[in-house]
């Protein structure tokens, strides 16, 4: 799938998801006030329904045109002439509750305006959480001179059947919707992986065959007769074979490098002279350094210090930082290699004044494969495994490495190892 066919994918289905959770909220809403509404209803009839049969009970005249009231959402009060008794009032409210097919919990009490005080009448519960520790129900005061009775429902919710389908419904389109995300994130990092695996094909595939072309191209020469009787040209074709053979063994040991790095291969850890270390480096690339017309200036500690680590792979990681020094820079590279040491950590910083590396490149720098966007692809050698494996190895030497850096004001890579 293209760049683009992906993005018109990506929109539209924000578009449809959006959609889908806007309408679900808008129905769920819905349900929620049908709910809460059929539920006022029928509570309401119910305590009508016991209203007059009270009245009728203690022959008591009712007038109250609507003597049902709904002081919040799961308390409701119901006027009547004069005090009742709770045993009839609780089997009067049971009766009308069961032929309205309500089944929540309730709490009631019946308010004496003559003493200005409710008493509670009792629990009625049809859940199998009941116990005889049921926290009653501090009935609030209604300002009212008139006898009334409430009735409290303390575990009433969206118990419906018809609300726990909506409840339901809009959980497994959640879910799925969490899904798909979960799904989309997972292809749009395969499609990342799978672009630079295939950078780094097209890289490998370049760097290795210039060199093997130029090397089959000089020893195709050097195969003429006529070749001996110039000893210069023999030289020079020879020396081009010399150096792509270097270069194709460079190539072959930064991909041997990030092939060295399992957790199982085991680490030849030894007290290691750290300035020492990096001076025979230095040496050993001086050629390399003056091809490339590259100063390296040392700031090494006064005192030598010692670290226990792996000679092999701490070398290859110095290398690799002074050789991205080298490869990404415009002019003359300057390098400063910096040792500073202290009785806990150990710090090695490498900095110099190449291209730089913007903020939001930074954090990528270190991944298997990435290589920073230059422009050319090949204008800047290399597979993007350098500091993957700078990363990789400092995390099994327990070192860490910390990057600063900016467009055009170099690159300062800093190293440090608790002693």
């Amino acid at each position: 799938m293209s760049n683009r066919s992906l993005r018109i994918f990506l929109v539209f289905s924000a578009i449809v998801l959006s959609s889908i959770i806007v309408m679900q909220g808008y129905w769920l809403r819905s349900a929620w006030r049908l709910s809460d509404s059929d539920f006022e209803r029928r509570v309401s009839a119910s305590l009508r329904v016991v209203n007059s049969q009270i009245n009728d009970f203690y022959k008591l005249e009712n007038n109250s045109t609507n003597p049902v009231r709904r002081v919040a959402s799961n308390y409701y009060v119901v006027d009547i002439p004069n005090s009742i008794d709770p045993v009839i009032l609780e089997e009067y409210i049971k009766r009308a509750f069961k032929r309205n097919d309500i089944k929540a919990d309730f709490e009631y009490g019946i308010y004496d305006c003559s003493v200005n005080h409710i008493h509670y009448g009792g629990y009625v519960c049809y859940s199998d959480k009941c116990n005889d520790q049921t926290v009653h129900y501090k009935f609030p005061s209604v300002d009212d001179n008139s006898y009334y009775f409430g009735v409290y429902f303390p575990s009433v919710s969206l118990a419906s059947n018809t609300m726990n389908t909506w409840l339901l419904s809009s959980g497994a389109i959640l879910l799925l919707i969490l899904i798909f995300c979960c799904a989309v994130v997972i292809v749009l990092r395969q499609k990342r992986l799978s672009e630079i695996q295939k950078d780094f094909v097209n890289n490998i595939t370049h760097e290795f065959k210039t060199p093997v072309s130029t090397i089959g191209l000089s020893a195709e020469a050097l195969q003429n007769p006529a070749i001996y009787s110039s000893p210069d040209r023999m030289k020079q074709y020879t020396d081009i074979i010399r150096q792509e053979s270097e270069r194709l063994q460079q190539h072959t040991e930064r991909i041997l490098q990030a092939g060295l790095m399992s957790e199982r291969d085991k680490l030849e850890v030894k007290p290691l002279a750290v300035n020492e270390t990096i001076r025979h480096l230095i040496r050993n690339i001086g050629p390399m350094l003056a091809q490339k017309g590259a100063v390296i200036n040392l700031h090494l500690s006064e005192a030598e210090p010692v670290l226990l680590t792996d000679e092999f792979h701490f070398s290859n990681v110095i290398y690799n930082l002074v050789d991205n020094a080298l490869k990404y820079c415009d002019e003359n590279p300057v390098i400063e290699i910096t040792t500073i040491a202290d009785a806990h950590h150990i710090t090695i910083s490498v900095q110099d004044n190449g291209l730089g590396i913007k903020k939001e490149e930074q954090k990528n720098i270190f991944k298997r494969f990435y290589r920073v966007p230059t422009g050319n692809v090949h204008n800047v050698r290399g597979f993007g495994l350098g500091l993957y494996y700078v990363k990789t190895i400092l995390k099994r030497l327990k070192g860490d490495i910390k990057v600063l850096s900016g467009p055009g004001a170099g690159s300062n890579f800093s190293i440090t190892f608790n002693i």
